[in-house]
């Protein structure tokens, strides 16, 4: 090479003795002295050449890219801007430019300059290398700019032109993935991993996208080919593997896999780390859902898993044994009403009905609530105790009837009224007088609904469970499902003409001590709430009040009774509930005659 450099020189210096001012002999000079590395004195002969002319644009072009090399970034975009004056449409220059740029991680300048580059090629129809090179360098400076849609569409016109571009399709297959264009990158990446099968980071990255396209066992085919056959050592993969296994939930497989990781890696062992806690953090947040959801299976299943991952992790640890607890209590809930109806269900049947996975749960959950549930076994089939029959049962009409209200609107707190009607209702049927009262609930309820129910059912008691307001309003709903509140004084007229027949009303609602002192004008016995009441505290309250009742006790007694399992509970706001008894006869008042 360097032989045939100085016969260029000589054969060029040859021709400068017979023409002095050649501007091309000068400017060819000056580009083999900067292939030589000799940059002075190749910026010596191209300056003669714009001594001679100064408005010859070739001379800056070679100025510029000898100044580019040198490092002297301000000089080379000085001459390249100089040749630009003189000829804008030189895509050669734009592109230079666009690369000076790029080296300066000025992107978006880059760009443009990339542009204008694109542009004046197409404008003389140039598809040459270098054009294409022009759609490389352009997609590389989007992507810096994390603007994947434009440099995928440049590097889409490189794949139509030169289809064999295994360096092209593997960033197209990265830029998808980035995308969330899994379906896309994983075309690209197999596309790949046919020109080259032993590409193993071309290989763990379409396991990537075969994860992300919800294509599992693909996936995981990808990254054990990887550390089984081609790069046993590539800690990447083994990384991804135990990732997987963690979603997976085989936890013990996971650990092995991140093990290999840090040993091959140790710097993974931070972000192995971080990987974890951000699993067991969005699996804790799932629990929370399931719960709010009241999918306690889920919640359970859920918390078994973080707990695989964290044995000691005391979230976990409550949220389980809280669940545990509650499906528990729902599951005898469940049998308790099968109890007294005399059918027969075989235990598969009863294991769906309960949730419960393994015969030999349910025959523990059997045993352990024997005492509670009245039923036989034979075989596999469980046969609960016939209905008892009530001699002295009494019609429909000749029941107490209650009349249940809820109201819980779309733009409020979510409060569990259907814990609160199940409460109550066991707690009348588990009474020694439940045939005498008859409960009927209405949901969502609105200004209308309330009119027409006490006129439809004409109840003896009304129970209210919803929210109410400290501008001592309860609250209803709408036609929409939003709030609607009602003052003291319409709820005191509403009342007032419904008193020969309502004996006592319930308020279970925050605030709602003003509407029951109101309505307490016209009806016996009305329970309001003094301030604002927990859920668990107002759910207690309700189920011993009408337990009382349904024993046979006075309102007074009940009332009491309420007061006493919020205590019992300790649940701190037993002063919350008020009775309002202005003629002083809840003492008196008891529905049942025994």
């Amino acid at each position: 090479m360097k032989g045939e450099y100085k016969k260029a020189i000589s054969s060029i210096k040859k021709a400068l003795n017979i023409e002095a001012e050649s501007l091309e002999a000068l400017n060819d000079l000056g580009c083999i002295y900067r292939k030589k590395g000799e940059f002075n004195e190749g910026i010596k002969q191209l300056s003669k050449a714009l001594e001679i002319d100064p408005e010859y644009e070739i001379a800056f072009v070679s100025l510029g890219e000898i100044y580019y090399d040198m490092g002297n970034y301000e000089e080379a975009k000085k001459h390249f801007l100089k040749a630009l004056r003189l000829n804008i449409e030189w895509p050669e220059i734009w592109n230079n430019l666009g690369e000076l740029h790029y080296r300066n991680k000025n992107w978006e300048k880059s760009i443009d300059c990339f542009k204008n580059a694109i542009h004046y090629y197409e404008k003389v129809q140039r598809y040459d290398n270098l054009f294409y090179k022009m759609h490389e360098s352009i997609s590389d400076a989007y992507i810096n700019c994390n603007k994947y849609e434009e440099a995928m569409k440049h590097i889409e016109k490189i794949i139509k032109k030169e289809h064999n571009r295994y360096d092209i399709r593997k960033k197209l297959g990265r830029l998808y993935y980035d995308t969330k264009k899994y379906k896309q990158a994983i075309e690209q990446q197999l596309e790949v991993m046919r020109q080259d099968e032993t590409d193993y980071i071309t290989l763990n990255e379409l396991g990537l996208s075969y994860l992300k396209d919800n294509q599992v066992d693909t996936a995981k085919d990808c990254f054990e080919k990887i550390v089984n056959e081609i790069k046993k050592d590539y800690p990447n993969a083994w990384f991804n593997l135990g990732l997987l296994n963690i979603e997976n939930g085989e936890i013990e497989r996971a650990r092995d896999c991140f093990n290999k990781t840090i040993k091959l890696n140790p710097d993974y062992n931070e972000m192995i780390n971080k990987k974890i806690k951000e699993k067991l953090e969005s699996i804790l947040r799932e629990v929370e859902e399931a719960k709010i959801k009241n999918n306690l299976k889920k919640a359970q299943k859920l918390s078994e898993k973080a707990l695989n991952l964290d044995p000691k992790n005391k979230q976990a640890l409550n949220a389980l044994k809280k669940i545990n607890k509650q499906i528990t209590k729902n599951n005898l809930e469940i049998l308790m009403k099968l109890d007294g109806s005399g059918q027969k269900i075989t235990l598969n049947e009863l294991m769906t009905i309960l949730s419960i996975d393994e015969p030999a749960k349910l025959r523990k959950f059997l045993i352990l609530h024997k005492n509670k549930v009245n039923y036989e076994r034979e075989g596999n089939v469980i046969i609960f105790a016939k209905p008892v029959k009530k001699e002295d049962a009494l019609s429909e009409e000749e029941k107490i009837q209650i009349l249940f209200l809820a109201a819980n609107p779309e733009d409020t707190v979510r409060l569990r009224i259907d814990k609160e009607m199940r409460e109550v209702d066991h707690a009348l049927k588990k009474s020694k007088h439940y045939e005498k009262f008859k409960i009927k609930d209405l949901w969502s309820i609105q200004i209308d609904d309330l009119q027409e129910s006490l006129l439809e059912y004409y109840p003896t008691i009304v129970h209210f469970s919803g929210h109410g307001k400290g501008t001592n309003e309860i609250i209803l709903e709408n036609e929409f499902g939003e709030a609607r509140t009602v003052t003291p004084k319409a709820l005191e007229n509403l009342f007032a003409m419904h008193k020969d027949h309502v004996r006592c009303v319930v308020l279970n609602a925050c605030f709602s001590k003003k509407q029951a002192e109101a309505i307490g004008k016209h009806i016996d016995c009305v329970v309001g709430m003094s301030k604002k009441i927990d859920d668990d505290a107002a759910i207690n309250f309700s189920a011993a009040f009408y337990q009382a009742l349904g024993y046979g006790k006075s309102v007074e007694f009940a009332f009491k009774s309420g007061l006493t399992r919020i205590k019992l509970k300790d649940l701190n706001e037993e002063d919350v509930p008020q009775l309002v008894d202005k003629k002083n006869i809840a003492n008196e008042i008891i529905f049942v005659v025994k």
